[in-house]
């Protein structure tokens, strides 16, 4: 197949893929005119396929190429389109690529110091939300126990009043009622001493009365008197006897009320171990997340203060290495200039040097002069002293051409090593340069994490504070269980609830009540808790100012 027929495509160099990527900026003029010239090529190719189109049947390879083309083709138009919408985007919406990378490096910083603080490994701006959505719950969790604590604590201030009251009014009753039933007893025992004595006295004074049965008969006021006596006795025996039997049935309708109030406060405190349960597990949650809390603040502030210590440590070092290129260039500074002394008395020395050269070729010039005037003069050769002479002055010459030698290439070596302390010098004042830039920038990530510590320390000692208060609550509740007798087992809400139904139970004992108290909830101890949880945030706005 011959193709000298076909016409030639030429490649524009400006298509070549360097050219096109090194002159692509964002530029509509330059995209055009790379466009216009695609569109050329492309028809010059489109052209060449259209007359060897006959070419396509027999030749494989430029069927291949056809195909490749077409697909080029369609590639181009995509990626045309594409180019256009995002110009058109570009356009509606323009980005300015400083601004996103500076957004792009705040947003780093800010996750960084977020993770620093929080102590969580948050990688996105969108798992910051769930954090501190479930952060919130915690805190939300934890108040509500507070108010709840301080809520009870109230509470328990008030039922100690109350348990003080009744314990006086109960004391006072006892007394009264075991008065009572010593005088009962004392009066009963009279009694029937009297009747006693009384027995003794009829039976004693039966013979007489038999034997003043005649005078008695005769005398009938006297035995009336006698017998209205007797009655008047044995009817104040009976009263005694029904009082102190009315007294026993008072006592026994008491114990069976007790009885009554014992069972019922018996199925109250199961129904409140039930409903107190997920109270005390929130409570445990609560004092588990207050002990985490605590540990995290301490294993930061001593993380903190092993990191100050380091950085500590490295600026020591620092400073220590900026003494000792201080002391290095105050050496080599001294060396420069006894170097530069030298240098200053070798220069004297050659110009004293060349100095001598000078007269001594004048002279030698002069004695040559001469000795050619008697030369010319005499005609005979010189004397053998003047030739002598002039072999010494030769010898001299050369000897001070020596050491003017000698000398220059002792300034050459001088110079140089000039050079390399010069360079030396530079090389230390960078050196001293970095190394007080590098200190400025220790001493400032120094004075930030002191900050840091100083923000952690103050969370921390809010943290201790919170829980020493919480400490302090529980054991004015340990206090109250043991000053009621309570089992060491139970737990702050069951003391609270049983120390209430004590309290109501004994209001109704004092007052003979026979309506049955209502049932103790959860409700009714949040609202009776609510003064004390006002005290405990006023404990804590003054441990807080």
């Amino acid at each position: 197949m011959s193709h000298s027929s076909s016409p030639s495509i030429s490649f524009a160099p400006s298509m070549s893929k360097t050219k096109i990527g090194s002159t692509i900026k964002n530029n509509a003029t330059e995209l055009n005119e790379i466009q216009s010239s695609i569109f050329q090529q492309i028809s010059q190719i489109s052209e060449f396929l259209a007359e060897n189109a006959e070419d396509s049947h027999t030749d494989p390879c430029f069927q291949m190429l056809s195909s490749f083309f077409d697909i080029f083709n369609e590639q181009l138009k995509i990626n045309f389109t594409l180019r256009n919408n995002l110009n058109l985007e570009r356009s509606k919406n323009p980005v300015d690529p400083r601004k996103v990378d500076e957004m792009k490096v705040e947003i780093d910083g800010f996750l960084k110091d977020f993770n620093q603080l929080s102590g969580a490994n948050i990688k996105s701006l969108n798992s910051i939300g769930p954090f501190l959505e479930k952060t919130l719950k915690k805190a939300k969790q934890f108040k509500l126990l507070n108010q709840k604590i301080a809520e009870k604590k109230k509470i328990i201030s008030k039922l100690n009043d109350e348990i003080r009251e009744k314990e006086k009014k109960l004391k006072k009753s006892e007394n009264e009622s075991e008065g009572t039933l010593k005088e009962l007893q004392e009066n009963i025992q009279m009694k029937q001493n009297q009747i006693q004595i009384y027995q003794k006295g009829i039976d004693e004074l039966t013979p007489t009365v038999i034997k003043l049965r005649a005078y008695v008969e005769n005398e009938v006021k006297t035995r009336e008197n006698l017998t209205e006596i007797i009655q008047n006795r044995k009817n104040q025996i009976e009263s005694t006897r029904s009082k102190f039997s009315q007294d026993q049935e008072k006592q026994r309708r008491k114990k069976e009320k007790l009885a009554i109030k014992l069972s019922r406060l018996k199925t109250e405190r199961r129904q409140l171990l039930l409903d107190e349960q997920p109270l005390i597990s929130a409570l445990e949650e609560a004092e588990n997340e207050l002990q985490t809390v605590q540990k995290l603040a301490n294993s930061e502030l001593e993380s903190i203060s092993q990191q100050k210590s380091e950085l500590e440590i490295q600026v020591s070092q620092i400073k220590e290495q900026i003494e000792i290129i201080q002391q290095q260039k105050d050496t080599i500074l001294s060396n420069y200039q006894q170097k530069k002394q030298e240098v200053n008395e070798y220069s004297k020395k050659q110009q004293e040097n060349t100095e001598n050269i000078r007269i001594i070729s004048a002279k030698i010039q002069q004695m040559e002069q001469a000795k050619k005037s008697l030369m010319k003069n005499d005609g005979k050769t010189p004397e053998k002293t003047d030739e002598e002479q002039l072999e010494s002055l030769n010898e001299s010459i050369k000897q001070l051409e020596e050491t003017v030698e000698e000398r220059t290439r002792q300034i050459e070596e001088m110079r140089k090593e000039n050079s390399l302390i010069r360079s030396k010098i530079r090389v230390n004042n960078d050196k001293i340069y970095q190394l007080s830039e590098e200190n400025q920038k220790l001493m400032a990530s120094i004075q930030l994490s002191e900050k840091e510590y100083e923000k952690i320390k103050d969370d921390s000692n809010s943290q201790k504070q919170r829980y020493n208060l919480y400490k302090s609550t529980m054991a004015e509740y340990s206090r109250l269980r043991q000053g009621l007798g309570f089992h060491h087992s139970m737990d702050p809400i069951e003391v609270a609830k049983h120390t209430i139904s004590m309290l109501r139970s004994w209001k109704q004992v004092e007052r003979e009540d026979k309506i049955v108290p209502e049932k103790i909830t959860i409700s009714s101890i949040n609202s009776e808790f609510e003064n004390l949880y006002d005290q405990i945030i006023q404990v804590q706005a003054r441990l807080n100012p």
